[in-house]
């Protein structure tokens, strides 16, 4: 048991070690700690018993080493066993020390010593015996001999650092061999090249060697010799600091001048003014002598000798370069790549953009002239598309690169895409016009605004001009020149509206119609006075319903303008429909009185009531035969006779798994289910009185804007304000989710919204700062979203104004059948 437990420990303790090794930080010269980047995670390779081995402890206490099941590889002789590096362990004796290989067949350094570590810079173990310092290799050959002095640095090359007791400088060994060269300022390299100070003078140590005589005032590798805080206070504290890279490329200074050299290759005579590394895996070094400028490259050994005024390294492709005041272009292999004849160059994707005499042009790679030198600027927006915006005079024209010919003139102010292949050109008068890929006019720039209708990924455009707008269908092609008037989206049943593929046009004539961007025409032609809403069915997923209106006469046709329901009532609603054509039914009206039809034209309620609202995608009515309502079923049949003076919408309330109304009389409240009965005690309470679509409620407030005096504006803020009757359906916070605590009088809320109102009305609506049309004409979409009914637009989210109509308006919600502002839920309120 003990073994088997020692074996766990030693793998589990192997495991920990290796995984504590792969993340071991390294003192970087610039004073942190470096760690190697980890490799992504991989499937562990199965476990393989017959290579694993382990630390065992026999009974008489001694320990071995074994394999995990076989052979004995190091009989148990020693009392204690320590891994160290590779396939050798540090073992003891009692209280003396050696190493050994794995399998216990060769003692690589005797068990005589006190104590034994591994130094893994010199890949050396350092060995103490009666206090005194030896150094092996990993084979086991002697490098210093004992010795009282302290080592510092011992590598398996045999360089070695010994502390001098006298002067405390370093004194420098070669095996056991002390050398003539000490000093108190030695910079080690991976390599064990030594940079070395001899009073003032720098000497370089290479391959056991001195290389460089003491004659120079610096010796820097890349990263600079003594050039951080973290390597002068190693330098003072220890005498010398110990570089985790090789020494490999390196700059001498002598009197004011440097020189490079590669190892022991002179790359450089000591000549030059100035050295700057780029230190960049551009491996480049910028070179100066008497105010030239030159280049050496460390990755291939290449040298551009000073000759230039000026070097500009951009990425790794390209190298600019000035001379006798012009600018060419080389490659990092040298290799011309465009002439000096240039003012600038501009590096653009895979072309240059060039300047001479203020001008510009492009170039390829190549040199071939892909826009002559004639334009003060260049847009590359358009560069995948092989065009560029080109200017002159602070106008726009578009070139061609792929055709080598200016597409649109230099004429126009701005230049806007539009959707893939098209283009918006703007007049100097701000007069609007529309080109296409190829340079081709679709529209001449005649026109106040070109806008892309709102549907996603839309192709269809609306061009405004005089009043009346004209229509660009997907295929550019120009349809009702100038003859409509005004453009929309319907809402659909539920009071939804979202910008899909069927737009209502109306045209000069009065007449409107139903266009499908889609398939590029009109599928209900100009004929109605009205299209007003639509509903589809979800057991007829590719049909559509819509509910006109001519010669104030109501009717519903299909999408195909197939009359469903004839045009002879005075008034029709097809709001909360259900799911299929059995639960269908429309309030219609006929004759002064109201009744329920089917979607077959059938009388099911007849007409006899003064009014009738559906207020249930269940098929539930309120009927007013009087001056009070009662709730009808959709055959007619009366749930509740009531009397009432108001009963709101039905809301389904899924943990009872039934639709529940509030029904009202004589200001008090009663809970009505959707079998006609009353399920709670009357409470206080009138029905919210507001705006029951956005629309309604944007018309008034522009009403309420511009009205002369303020009574429309608080009546307005009233009614976007939260009630006691539609808090019965929002106890919560719809942005936080934090249950509301907002008292029982609500009139501070109210106070608030008009306080913000007027004060965007007296500040903002009549000044030349504010544009009315982003609140008269930019539309809202109606959404759901996380669970609420909200408003959304495409543009302009801010009502042309972040201070007040945007906290007033954004984000407003729907709750049982009416639009509140939802600001007084938000942090800012």
């Amino acid at each position: 048991m003990k073994t088997l437990f020692l074996l766990f420990f030693c793998i589990i303790s192997n495991l920990l070690q290796s995984q504590i090794i792969n993340r071991r930080g390294v003192a970087t010269e610039e004073g942190g700690i470096a760690y190697p980047v980890m490799e992504p995670s991989v499937e562990a390779p199965a476990f393989d018993s017959s290579k694993a081995i382990s630390i065992f402890t026999s009974k008489n206490g001694k320990k071995g080493v074994r394999k995990y099941k076989g052979d004995t590889l190091v009989e148990p002789i020693y009392d204690n066993i320590i891994s160290s590096t590779g396939s050798l362990y540090i073992v003891a004796i009692g209280s003396k020390k050696g190493v050994i290989t794995i399998d216990g067949k060769k003692d690589i350094i005797p068990v005589k010593y006190d104590d034994i570590s591994y130094f893994y810079r010199g890949n050396t173990f350092f060995v103490t015996k009666k206090n005194k310092t030896a150094t092996f290799d990993t084979e086991g050959k002697s490098i210093l001999k004992l010795q009282p002095n302290k080592i510092e640095y011992s590598s398996k090359n045999g360089l070695s650092l010994i502390r001098n007791p006298e002067t405390n400088a370093l004194d420098i060994y070669i095996f056991n061999k002390k050398t003539k060269f000490s000093s108190n300022e030695i910079i080690v390299y991976q390599n064990d090249a030594l940079v070395i100070k001899n009073d003032t003078k720098y000497g370089l140590f290479l391959d056991n060697d001195l290389f460089l005589n003491f004659e120079y005032d610096a010796i820097h590798t890349t990263t600079g010799s003594l050039n951080t805080n973290y390597e002068k206070q190693q330098i003072e504290k220890h005498n010398f600091f110990y570089s985790t890279k090789p020494l490999q490329y390196y700059y001498v200074e002598k009197n004011g001048k440097f020189g490079i050299y590669n190892h022991k290759e002179q790359i450089y005579p000591i000549t030059l003014d100035k050295i700057k590394d780029d230190n960049s895996y551009r491996q480049a070094v910028i070179i100066e002598e008497n105010n030239l400028k030159g280049i050496f490259f460390k990755n291939s050994n290449k040298i551009i000798t000073p000759q230039y005024q000026n070097i500009h390294l951009d990425g790794t492709t390209y190298i600019e370069l000035t001379k006798n005041g012009k600018n060419g272009l080389i490659d990092y292999n040298c290799n011309e790549i465009l002439p000096f004849v240039y003012d600038d160059i501009y590096i653009s994707s895979n072309k240059f953009i060039v300047t001479q005499n203020k001008k510009k042009g492009i170039v390829s790679t190549k040199g071939e002239t892909l826009i002559p030198i004639a334009y003060d600027d260049f847009d590359t927006f358009l560069d995948d598309k092989n065009l560029v915006k080109v200017t002159n005079d602070n106008l726009y024209g578009i070139f061609n690169l792929s055709k080598n010919k200016l597409l649109f003139p230099v004429a126009y102010k701005y230049i806007f895409e539009l959707g893939e292949n098209n283009y918006e050109v703007i007049t100097p008068d701000e007069k609007a016009g529309l080109y296409d890929a190829n340079g081709n006019e679709i529209l001449p720039a005649v026109y106040t605004t070109i806008r892309r209708s709102y549907t996603h990924n839309s192709k269809l455009f609306f061009a405004l001009k005089d009043g009346t707008y004209t229509i660009i269908n997907k295929d550019n092609k120009v349809l009702y020149p100038n003859e409509i008037t005004e453009y929309f989206y319907l809402e659909d049943d539920q009071f939804f509206k979202i910008p899909d593929n069927n737009i209502v046009l109306k045209n000069t004539n009065g007449k409107t119609a139903l266009f499908n961007e889609e398939l590029g025409y009109a599928t209900i032609p100009f004929m109605y006075d009205e299209i007003l809403q639509f509903f589809d069915l979800f057991n007829q997923p590719n049909k559509s319903y819509y509910l006109v209106k001519n010669n104030k006469k109501f009717g519903i046709v299909d999408e195909n303008n197939k009359t469903i329901i004839p045009l002879i009532y005075d008034f029709l609603s097809i709001n909360f429909q259900g799911e299929d054509t059995k639960n269908v039914s429309f309030v219609a009206k006929k004759n002064k009185k109201f009744g329920i039809i089917n979607i077959e034209n059938q009388i099911i309620t007849p007409f006899k009531y003064n009014y009738i609202e559906k207020i249930s995608s269940s098929n539930l009515f309120k009927a007013k035969e009087k001056n009070t309502y009662c709730l009808l079923n959709e055959k007619g049949i009366v749930l509740n006779n009531g009397p009432f003076d108001e009963i709101a919408n039905f809301e389904f309330i899924a943990e009872k798994e039934h639709y529940e109304a509030f029904a009202f009389y004589n200001g008090k409240m009663h809970i009505l289910q959707d079998n006609g009965r009353l399920s709670s005690e009357a409470q206080i309470m009138d029905i919210h009185d507001g705006y029951k679509s956005f629309d309604e409620l944007k018309q008034a407030l522009i009403v309420a804007l511009n009205d002369k005096d303020n009574q429309k504006m608080v009546a307005f803020s009233k009614k976007i304000s939260p009630s006691k009757h539609l808090l019965q359906f929002l106890d919560r916070n719809v942005f936080t989710n934090e249950k509301l605590y907002l008292g029982e009088n609500l009139s501070w809320i109210t106070e608030k919204y008009t306080d913000v109102l007027l004060r965007f009305k007296y500040s903002y609506w009549n000044s030349d700062f504010y544009k009315k049309e982003s609140l008269t004409n930019v539309p809202d979409f109606i959404i759901y979203e996380n669970g609420i009914v909200t408003n959304k637009r495409a543009t302009d989210w801010a009502y042309g104004d972040t201070k007040y109509l945007e906290r007033i308006l954004r984000n407003a919600i729907k709750i049982n059948g009416f639009w509140i502002s939802s600001y007084f839920m938000k942090n800012r309120f």
